[in-house]
């Protein structure tokens, strides 16, 4: 039998060499370096949001996670959401059914503690859609000379921003999560240790009447690697609240043209090209007949139903096109079980509820990963139909459904764990 638990100091020599041996990129050559890390892991701890378990078979650890409580912004509305990373398993004992075992015990936990959803960065997005994540948002990747960019009239609110700016930051951070689907709400201490911890990373922000209403975190990219004058910028977040504040910011990194190679955009507006002047990424790549590669992109943050029955009651006060009627849910959950059934939503004049009787319009069969990336609105109805990974009793109601779940915008999130 399996034992999950919290993972104490006597505990943290086997959590970092299951770590080191599951995620080659963390170096442990020597004793330093494992010292190095466990203190880091010890001062990790001061984001109390993030828990580290072990699980344990005959005293043994055999496998490891980091949990993290997480409030994310649904449609505008606040909800509990557990945050999955870093799941590792000892090397000698791969196959032997322990990663399931830990998202089973990470799904109950997560149920228990009244969370609707589960997210995660998936080492395989094929693997996690077997356990019931569904595709969220793709992120693109934009590589531009800075002289591509536009130059504003001003960066005169432009400054960089330092340790005692860190409560402003936050600030502004938790103003764009209340107006943005999908974001998480952070902590100051998220910006603290990334700014003690990545010395070479740079915030840039935008402080209009001693107030911060945009900002973007850097680093310096060797652009050539027998040219060390030739460096890249590649942006980390970038966060703002107005026009204004993105103007100055993108006037800022325009004005970087006599030194800098290339800016990198690493982002989740699938729109951004319409910004620069130049959209093509230096490639050179031509997808015919003739479209020119403006950027890469990649499939990343996955998201999960926990409750339905919670995430219903939430948006009950959100209209879902003024639809009157009733529409029965019919999920497959082969992981976990509660999300497993039939489920009878009723709309009145668009606002959603769960009931146990009545007679529905058309019925709706789906698994419980599409329906997770259907309520983000992070995939449209139709899109699902065409796919063939949603059934309706009665086609004539595609269109009806496609209105019904239909999002303005697709989920944002910049949290990274």
């Amino acid at each position: 039998m399996s034992e999950i638990r919290l993972i104490t100091d006597d505990d943290l020599d086997d959590y970092i060499t299951i770590r080191a041996n599951a995620y080659p990129f963390i170096k442990i050559s020597n004793d330093d370096d494992r010292k190095k890390l466990k203190q880091r892991l010890i001062n990790q701890r001061e984001d109390t949001r993030a828990h580290a378990y072990g699980l344990f078979r005959d005293n043994k650890m055999l496998g490891a996670m980091k949990i993290y409580d997480f409030t994310m912004n649904l449609f505008s509305k606040p909800v509990k959401v557990g945050g999955l990373g870093q799941v590792a398993v000892d090397l000698i004992h791969k196959k032997e059914k322990i990663c399931r075992e830990i998202v089973t015990f990470f799904h109950e936990h997560y149920y228990r503690a009244g969370a609707s959803m589960a997210i995660l960065y998936p080492f395989r997005p094929d693997f996690y859609r077997k356990m019931g994540y569904g595709y969220g948002t793709k992120i693109n990747q934009y590589r531009v000379k800075p002289e591509h960019l536009p130059k504003g009239n001003s960066k005169s609110h432009i400054r960089f921003l330092q340790p005692a700016d860190i409560p402003a930051l936050t600030a502004c951070q938790n103003r764009f999560y209340k107006k943005t689907h999908g974001m998480i709400h952070e902590p100051e201490i998220k910006y603290s240790f990334m700014m003690e911890n990545n010395p070479g990373m740079r915030f840039v922000g935008y402080e209009n009447n001693g107030r911060i209403e945009g900002y973007l975190s850097f680093n310096y990219e060797s652009a050539h690697n027998r040219n060390f004058v030739m460096n890249d910028i590649h942006i980390q977040e970038f966060v703002y609240e107005n026009p204004e504040s993105l103007s100055e910011m993108i006037s800022f990194l325009n004005s970087q043209a006599d030194q800098i190679n290339t800016v990198i955009f690493d982002s989740l507006d699938e729109n951004l090209h319409h910004l620069f002047f130049d959209p093509r990424n230096g490639t050179g790549n031509i997808i015919p007949s003739v479209y020119h590669e403006s950027n890469s992109c990649g499939v990343g943050l996955m998201y999960r139903i926990l409750n339905l029955r919670q995430i219903i009651e939430t948006l009950k006060d959100n209209n879902f096109d003024s639809f009157n009627g009733l529409i029965m849910l019919s999920i497959s959950d082969t992981l976990f079980e509660r999300g497993q059934g039939k489920f009878l939503l009723k709309f009145d004049n668009g606002h959603p509820q769960l009931v146990e009787t009545g007679a529905a319009d058309f019925e709706i069969a789906l698994d419980i990963s599409d329906l997770s990336s259907l309520l983000v609105g992070s995939v449209d109805f139709e899109s699902l139909y065409m796919y063939g990974r949603v059934r309706i009793s009665d086609p004539k109601y595609v269109a009806v459904a496609q209105k019904i779940f239909r999002a303005d915008k697709k989920p944002v999130c910049l949290t990274h764990f």
